[in-house]
């Protein structure tokens, strides 16, 4: 009569005092129980393939400040995308710069790129952005007109894109800088629709000032599309004109008599 206890650790399991043949049954039924509570192995993965090659954005002397902050905003995709790290951003963002950019820089500081990133990215404006003033800037913003089949979201693109560069920025009497830039692209928006019928119809619109930007924007465009989708009352009278034109009168016909001949 022997007694055996299980050798997993932590398990407290030991038959009675039985036969060995018997002992050695129980022993491995209690085993089976220990092979189901394990858990299977995870399936190895195969390593993911990397995806393709991010174009590098380019910048070169003579930009304006709009295209800069596209350039600033392409290539912090481009270095997330491509996981460049602190230590090679200088060398990546060096790369970005065209042969005329990249020869200033070196010849202003030969070791622009082994210094922080913001270092680098500070002495490239300097070098490739046209400095204009900031009166200069907001006067060409509230001369901002949208052109004709320019859709109106493409026209507030374009307005937003310059107002970033205007500064419109006020000091609060708690310390605070508060920009109020919102309130100038609202304005040039609705005073440079192109239709002056809808400049009209959104200059009377209750609140129209106290809407956000994008419902300005949902407003013009809905009305777009219902101007669109009826014709206009020069093109629908024209049309009328046409088809009277077209059709033959019906009237009787009236039949002139044959001249006399006869002598």
């Amino acid at each position: 009569m022997v007694v055996v206890r299980c050798s997993v650790p932590a398990c407290t399991f030991a038959t009675d005092d039985v036969s060995e043949a018997l002992a050695l049954a129980l022993l491995a039924n209690h085993g089976l129980a220990h092979q189901s509570r394990t858990e299977p192995a995870a399936p190895i993965r195969a390593p993911g393939l990397p995806g393709p090659a991010l174009d590098r954005p380019r910048v070169d002397v003579g930009m304006s400040i709009e295209e800069w902050n596209v350039f600033t905003r392409r290539w912090d995709l481009f270095r997330a995308g491509s996981g460049i790290g602190d230590a090679q951003a200088p060398f990546q963002l060096f790369q970005c710069a065209g042969h005329e950019l990249g020869d200033s820089l070196l010849k202003a500081n030969p070791d622009a790129a082994t210094g922080p990133v913001e270092t680098l990215l500070a002495a490239m404006r300097s070098l490739a952005v046209i400095p204009v003033a900031t009166c200069v800037l907001r006067t060409e913003l509230l001369q901002l007109r949208q052109v004709r089949d320019e859709s109106f979201r493409a026209f507030a693109a374009r307005v937003r894109g310059k107002a970033e560069t205007c500064a419109y920025n006020a000091v609060c009497g708690c310390g605070q800088s508060v920009n109020y830039s919102d309130h100038i692209i609202r304005d040039v928006l609705i005073n440079g629709i192109n239709d002056s019928d809808m400049r009209r119809d959104m200059l009377g619109t209750h609140d129209v000032l106290c809407k956000s930007v994008n419902n300005i924007i949902a407003l013009v465009e809905n009305r777009e599309m219902a101007r669109n989708a009826l014709p206009s009352s020069s093109l629908s009278a024209m049309s009328s004109f046409r088809s009277r034109r077209a059709v033959p009168p019906s009237g009787p016909a009236s039949s002139q008599a044959p001249p006399d001949r006869s002598a």
